[in-house]
Formats: structure tokens, sequence, C-alpha cells
């Protein structure tokens, strides 16, 4: 369930981020990369740890061991892009003196 609110929830926003006219372009391109790593997530991740999960309930070890690594592997590269993106706006923000609106 997590990964269908993720796709639609950020699909939804890349949507309307395609259509919003009044962001100055970096922060459009900030936002559209944090929506695309969150659909990453949401997309890649979280089916790995079902993955994971299903094969540790088969004791199928082999897949266990690869979602395992690919899933942290990712998992954790992917929460480091979304922190950095999230620096990157707060900072984006504060310099140009006003609050973004969505």
């Amino acid at each position: 369930m997590p990964s269908i609110t993720a796709f639609l929830g950020n699909t939804l926003i890349l949507v309307a981020l395609h259509k919003e006219s009044l962001l100055h372009l970096p922060s459009k391109l900030l936002y559209r990369n944090l929506a695309i790593t969150e659909l990453s997530v949401g997309l890649i991740v979280e089916p790995l740890a079902v993955t994971y999960w299903i094969s540790v309930m088969n004791e199928i070890w082999d897949i266990c061991y690869y979602a395992d690594l690919l899933g942290g592997f990712l998992g954790y590269t992917l929460c480091a892009v979304s922190f950095f993106t999230l620096t990157v706006i707060s900072v984006d923000r504060l310099l140009q003196g006003h609050p973004t609106r969505i």
C-alpha cells in the first residue's frame, strides 16, 4: 500500500510542478528532484523490502541476501539524496527571502 501511495502522490506532484509557472526554475528543479527520489523509494526500495521478507518466510536465502543488499544500498542512497535535496530547498527558500508556495 505505501508503494501505491508513493506512486500516486509523487506523480501528482510532478504533474502539478509541470503546470506551475510561478516558481522559479531552480526551485522547480529541486522539488522535481525530491519527488523523483521519493518515487524511486516507493517503486524500487519498498518492493525490494517485500521481496526480502517473502524470501525470509520461504527460506530462499539467495534472494534474501541480494534483496537485502540492494535494498539497503538503494534505501540509504535515496534517503541521503532526499535529505540533501531538502537541505538545499531550505537554503534556497532562505536566500529568496520569502516562502515558496506550491
